[in-house]
């Protein structure tokens, strides 16, 4: 997946910009639940606190996830950006060194800025609110499932066996869990907007859109087959529906206080239902390549 590098000479403005667009192609959505949280606690969005201490926009994903997990999207959703808009890549691990040792004045040299922002000035975008936030949030989450049940339902059709069965489960259980950030949206006093969550090019909202389409045209071969199910299984370039569905929780509990406690539960489920998703998915590829390797076909 590819990135824009930073020019000679680059704004710090313009790298806030740059990072905001990248940080959406990784983990469209999650963006907002960063903006939120980085709103909170200092009063910037998260793009721009990126820029003024890596090290605390790095510190708050690590809050938000803990332990290896956190480490793991920091990688996404910080450190391969940065890494690509330096000015010479250092590479993703030099880079999530120099954010858990705090070296942010390195990290402002490899993007070519003389000096991280002190703070926003009046070129820096200012944060939405709460409410516009969570809405464009809910959005996403609908959005994404309900591309991914369109997904499944399409590929349920091209097969009459036990992972066409398979499919059509997911398919239901995807469209159930739209139905409930739809509904959150609802009680919230939000409304859903599917436009309203940022596609960026080649990223994960696009490429769910361009799979779509393909499935609604016809039934991929073996080989594309093959292809589909390792991108719906791993993901491995974006943040995870299941990241995504727990980094949701945490927002809404404290806006929705005790009333949020049956739809925690709830959330705490679906994040267990895309896990379990993926591993079908995992199965099923694997069983797909056995069979092509030996030269038979799975049923």
């Amino acid at each position: 997946m590819g990135y824009e590098r930073a020019d000679s000479g680059p704004s710090v403005y313009d790298l806030i910009e740059r990072l905001r667009r990248e940080i959406r192609r990784q983990a469209p959505g999650i963006s907002t639940i960063l903006n939120l949280k980085a709103r909170k606690h200092y009063g910037v969005d998260f793009a721009t606190l990126l820029l003024s201490s890596p090290s605390k926009a790095y510190q708050l994903v690590l809050e938000l996830y803990g332990g290896k997990r956190g480490r793991w999207v920091a990688e996404r959703v910080i450190a391969r950006p940065l890494a690509f808009l330096a000015r010479r890549n250092p590479g993703i691990n030099a880079v999530i060194e120099m954010l858990e040792q705090g070296r942010d004045t390195d990290i402002a040299r490899l993007l070519g800025l003389p000096s991280l922002l002190q703070r926003p000035g009046p070129e820096a975008q200012q944060p939405p609110s709460d409410g516009k936030v969570l809405a464009e949030a809910l959005s996403c989450a609908v959005l994404v499932e309900r591309l991914v049940a369109r997904v499944y339902e399409d590929l349920s059709r091209c097969r009459r066996d036990a992972y066409g069965v398979a499919f059509s489960y997911i398919a239901g259980e995807s469209y159930i869990h739209a139905d409930v950030f739809a509904h959150i949206a609802s009680e919230l006093g939000v409304g859903v907007d599917e436009e309203a969550c940022p596609a960026e090019p080649g990223g994960l909202v696009e490429q769910l859109r361009v799979l779509e389409k393909k499935l609604a045209k016809g039934c991929p071969d073996e080989r594309e087959l093959l292809r589909v199910l390792g991108f719906l299984a791993s993901l491995e370039d974006h943040v995870g529906e299941e990241e995504y569905t727990r980094m949701l929780i945490p927002a809404l509990r404290s806006i929705m206080g005790e009333k949020f406690e049956v739809y925690e539960l709830v959330l705490e489920s679906i994040a267990r239902d895309e896990e379990n998703h993926a591993a079908i998915v995992r199965r099923i590829y694997q069983e797909l390549v056995s069979g092509r390797e030996t030269g038979q076909s799975p049923s």
